[in-house]
């Protein structure tokens, strides 16, 4: 009788044990259920997080930034060319002026003027508070700002519509030998924007006047100076857009200056009489 070597089991005549052949088969079975852990605790939780980190806030994200902006309401070409020209006739003002020349529109001329009107209604308020503060028979009177307000927002609009007129007829005339005409809605524009930087520059200037100091007045007054240059230069440039013959463009520029101050001054002793 002959016994297994491994197992120690009995074996027959030409008998061969498969002790190793169980054993291998086994240690098989007992590898394959922790190979299946493996894999059921790390795989699945690695797919089931890159899709809700990764691929879920992609879509949220796209709904946020391209739907959102449709609420939006888009601003009307005029109401553009205005905002344009509030933050950069300071700055860049020979491309504002050119951007909102482009309009052409009448309606936005005045809307400007009276927001010009709006502007020297303040610096009426300060020069009226001013001279109650530093004259004593002088006391602030409500009924004084108001009046002259309306009196500035006539003289306003008389003095850009003459001044406008005088422009459109002499070029007009000067020009006729280019075929280059303008219109009145053109010339009111080029009034309306000189008119309301000189309005800004003047609130600066009298702001400087609340201080009852000698020096404070000089620097008012260089101010005061620097927006009436500031303001001819304007139309001077405005005007140049559309003229040809350049020649004659200081004399066009000075009949209109005179026509509107004789406007001015009429409407002055019309209201003040």
């Amino acid at each position: 009788m002959k016994y297994c070597p491994n197992c120690g089991r009995r074996l027959q005549d030409n008998e061969v044990c498969t002790c190793q052949t169980q054993n291998a088969q086994q240690q098989n079975t007992q590898a394959q259920p922790q190979f299946n852990q493996v894999n059921a605790q790390n795989a699945q939780p690695q797919f089931n997080q890159a899709n809700v980190q990764n691929a879920q806030p992609q879509f949220n994200q796209a709904n946020v930034q391209y739907a959102q902006p449709q609420f939006n309401k888009p601003q009307s070409p005029l109401q553009a060319s205005l905002v344009d020209l509030c933050k950069n006739i300071f700055v860049r003002p020979y491309d504002a002026i050119l951007n909102f020349l482009k309009m052409g529109s009448v309606g936005g001329a005045y809307i400007v003027l009276i927001a010009t009107a709006i502007l020297g209604f303040f610096n009426v308020l300060f020069d009226e508070i001013q001279s109650s503060m530093r004259y004593a028979y002088s006391e602030f009177s409500w009924t004084d700002v108001f009046k002259s307000s309306a009196i500035d927002l006539l003289d306003c609009l008389a003095v850009a519509s003459i001044g406008a007129l005088v422009i459109v007829c002499l070029t007009n005339a000067f020009d006729k030998k280019y075929n280059n005409r303008i219109d009145f809605k053109q010339a009111i524009t080029v009034y309306a924007i000189s008119e309301i930087a000189y309005e800004v520059i003047r609130i600066v200037a009298n702001l400087f006047e609340f201080f009852d100091v000698k020096f404070f007045d000089y620097i008012s007054d260089v101010i005061s100076r620097f927006g009436a240059g500031y303001e001819i230069m304007l139309v001077g440039l405005c005007i140049t857009v559309f003229v040809k013959d350049k020649n004659k463009l200081p004399f066009t520029l000075g009949l209109a200056y005179a026509a509107s101050k004789v406007a001015s001054i009429l409407i002055n002793l019309l209201f003040n009489m």
